[in-house]
């Protein structure tokens, strides 16, 4: 900062007149760390910020931020990339919807007229401010934003996760399923991956194209007898130009079952494919069919007039009570989609089976929770991730 005044110094040079002369002070913060003066309250500074003036200034106060903090309060915290609970207390950078589209300032012009902005008096408790980091002032389910859309300002969700998924979240690289069997092909150039389509042979709005860029099958697959052992693979899939995933309307992550107290039997879970309606149809359907089935207990699937020995702990079958309904040619690798905690959980991944919706033979399904450290070791190596 400069500070300039006026001072009268007489000449040397006789008979001259004595004129002022302009001499510039440039006055710099005292050397080293700049000494505290004041408590974090008085400057507000959080997050142990620590409230500090500079030397010629004792005016001029400002909040000294720890390592992973920033902002004129310390309020940001750069570290966090996901949110807890519904995000209300969420202080990270994340800035975009889930569309990608920028976050508007809480500060701009558009938002000022907003109900929610940086001149609140409360601005700083909701996390608003000089920025355009996702918040959740008024407690909605999730942070969120404004974004610009045409000529209006509009709320919308952000592209931030729910901590509590944490490593029991699939990620919007990685895709879990694909079932395989011996006739199956084992180049990532073989297979292109829909995410939000619903009809087989016509685009649907908001859908998305992957290339695989990797496969990771079990390396203990077999299908000797009727059973099929650790029949799971890995897709990790990018666009081609090089995007992940957008959750939408149509596309959603899942949870991946906790490792215990998954086997909830007699619960209700949905299964979903492009299979047959029938094993002896010709054609597979146009339209995406989902179906409700309910888990079976081991005791029952073992029984000999089931599966017999067939049936693992790695394995967990699930049916429709009357026989009726069932996965069936073509939906192998589909999800067997269970609320567990609240939570919509990828329990099982379609496998094998006797016939479709054979009475006392239920589908049977892989169950995922007996292959989370396969499922974490394999993305964490190839993310570089300790998950």
């Amino acid at each position: 900062m400069l500070h300039s005044k006026e001072t009268g110094v007489p000449s040397s040079a006789a008979g001259s007149s004595s004129r002022p002369v302009r001499v510039i002070l440039a006055l710099r913060p005292s050397p080293g760390p700049p000494p505290p003066l004041c408590s974090p309250a008085n400057c507000g500074c959080q997050n142990g910020g620590t409230c500090v003036h500079y030397k010629f200034f004792s005016n001029i106060r400002r909040c000294h931020c720890p390592k992973k903090f920033e902002g004129e309060h310390c309020e940001i915290d750069t570290s966090k990339t996901c949110y807890h609970g519904n995000g209300h207390f969420y202080r990270g950078k994340a800035n975009t919807d889930i569309h990608d589209r920028p976050c508007l300032n809480w500060n701009s012009k558009p938002v000022l007229s907003k109900p929610y902005h940086a001149h609140r008096t409360d601005a700083l408790k909701l996390g608003l401010g000089k920025h355009n980091y996702c918040r959740n002032p008024n407690n909605h389910t999730q942070p969120w934003c404004y974004v610009q859309v045409g000529l209006y300002q509009l709320t919308r969700d952000c592209k931030v996760h729910d901590c509590s998924l944490g490593e029991f979240m699939i990620s919007l690289w990685w895709w879990c399923g694909l079932t395989f069997h011996s006739n199956y092909q084992k180049k990532e150039k073989n297979y292109i991956v829909y995410l939000g389509r619903s009809k087989r042979n016509s685009v649907t709005t908001g859908e998305m194209m992957f290339e695989v860029e990797q496969l990771i099958f079990h390396e203990d697959y077999s299908s000797e007898t009727l059973a099929h052992h650790n029949d799971i693979a890995l897709l990790k899939i990018r666009t081609s130009t090089g995007q992940c995933a957008q959750p939408s309307r149509t596309i959603q992550t899942i949870c991946l079952p906790p490792e215990r107290g998954d086997d909830l039997f007699g619960t209700s879970c949905e299964i979903s494919g492009f299979g047959k309606e029938n094993p002896n149809d010709y054609l597979y359907p146009e339209q995406l069919k989902m179906t409700v089935v309910k888990l079976v207990s081991y005791e029952e699937c073992q029984q000999p007039h089931y599966y017999g020995s067939e049936v693992t702990d790695k394995m967990l079958c699930a049916a429709d009570p009357q026989w009726e309904t069932d996965s069936c040619q073509g939906d192998s690798g589909g999800p067997l989609v269970c609320s567990i905690h609240g939570r919509l959980t990828l329990t099982g991944i379609v496998s094998w089976g006797s016939g479709c919706a054979m009475k006392d033979k239920p589908g049977v399904y892989t169950r995922v929770s007996r292959f989370l450290p396969w499922i974490r070791r394999h993305i964490g190596e190839e993310s570089g991730l300790a998950l």
